[in-house]
Order: structure tokens, then C-alpha cells, then sequence
């Protein structure tokens, strides 16, 4: 399998680089500043118009929580996303030191829903994933390949992917036939091959990837 290169996106200037580059994909976000926020639709809209895959973020606020009381919002997000015709949804959650499962399970209903009418969407596991032990990682991997998610989004662990070559390795391993690792964190044009090597992780996601 070839290597799919995502860039992470937020400005109409980045769409357009991500094009120029040749980016198989993109993740769009708002307030990149903050790690990322659902974008507004009619820059979806843009993108797609751009002929690039579209995974769009959905988060409201900064953080990897999201209380009962956000949980229409996020829904409303969910729908706006996929009548702008995105193609994936990426969100995370956790809580007490695992998967956040009563949120995620609220969110993936929706999804549900909105796919029933609008078509399939592929689900992707944010950098919330990184918030987990080693440990609870691992045990994460199964549970979010049996809700339906596509890829998990990980640096495996603190710091950059960089430097957790070894777990992003055994991570890609226990990953092999249930869902995909996509590798990000400090990820670029110029170490991407180098980590693909030493890993077997085939997609990676970043600022600074795939876009000119």
C-alpha cells in the first residue's frame, strides 16, 4: 500500500496549498491555535469544490471532554458537516483515563442518522487518544474499531512521533486488520518516509505535509 500524506488545514490559502501539493486527503479545523475546532461549512464547501477528501473536525472548545451539556452542539456540528458533503468526522473524547464511551456513542448515533440519508462517512479518532496510558491505548485500539472508526489520529504518546517510534510501531501492529494508525505530530514532508520505514504506518497527518 502506498503512503497517504493528510494535510491539517484551516485557511482557504491552506486548501489551496494542500491542492498545489498533492495532499490525498486533508483534515479541515478551525482555530488551529488551539488544536483544532469545527470549521465553519462554507469553507467544506470550498475544499470540496478543490476536489480534495475532506475530514472535518468536530470540537467545540479546547480540551478532550465534553459534558452532556455540549452534546447538542456537537450533534449540530455533526449534521452541518455532512450536508457541507464532508467525507469524514474526526472527534475524540475521554474521561477518567479511558474512552469517553457515553459521548462517543451520543455522537455516533448521529453519524448514524445524518449516514442514512446522506451516505457513509469515515470516522476518525483524534489526538484526544494521545491523553490515554500506554496501556489504555492498546486496550482503545479494539474499541474503536468495533464502534466503526477508520483511523486513529496518534503520535503514540508525549511529545512528537518522533519520539515514540517504538510505540507508534507495536501501535501499527495491534492496528493491522481492525483500523488504520495515522500518524501525526511534528510530521513533515521531510521525516515522513523516514517514519513510515521504522513504523509500517502508511498515513500520516500534518501542519506542514503535503502542501505548497
Amino acid at each position: 500500500m502506498g503512503v497517504i500524506r493528510e494535510a491539517c488545514v484551516e485557511t482557504r490559502g491552506d486548501i489551496d496549498g494542500a491542492a498545489r501539493g498533492g495532499a490525498d486527503r486533508i483534515e479541515l479545523c478551525s482555530r488551529l491555535d488551539i488544536g483544532g475546532l469545527t470549521p465553519p461549512p462554507e469553507m467544506v464547501e470550498y475544499a470540496r469544490a478543490q476536489k480534495l477528501n475532506v475530514a472535518a473536525m468536530i470540537r467545540r472548545r479546547e480540551g478532550f471532554s465534553a459534558g452532556r451539556e455540549e452534546w447538542e452542539g456537537l450533534k449540530e456540528d455533526i449534521r452541518a458537516m455532512i450536508h457541507a458533503g464532508a467525507d469524514g468526522l474526526v472527534f475524540g473524547y475521554v474521561s477518567g483515563g479511558g474512552l469517553d464511551l457515553e459521548t462517543l456513542n451520543t455522537l455516533l448515533l448521529e453519524v448514524h442518522a445524518g449516514e442514512a440519508q446522506d451516505g457513509k462517512r469515515e470516522l476518525v479518532f483524534h489526538m484526544a487518544f494521545d491523553e490515554l496510558s500506554e496501556t489504555a491505548q492498546f486496550a482503545a485500539v479494539d474499541t474503536l474499531a468495533a464502534l466503526g472508526f477508520a483511523r486513529i489520529l496518534t503520535k503514540g504518546g508525549a511529545g512528537r512521533a518522533e519520539d515514540n517510534i517504538d510505540r507508534l510501531k507495536r501501535l501499527n501492529a495491534c492496528a493491522q486488520g481492525k483500523i488504520t494508525i495515522l500518524c501525526g505530530g511534528g510530521v513533515t514532508d521531510g521525516n515522513y518516509e523516514r517514519i513510515a520505514k521504522e513504523t509500517g504506518v502508511t498515513q500520516f497527518h500534518g501542519r506542514k505535509l503535503a502542501i505548497r
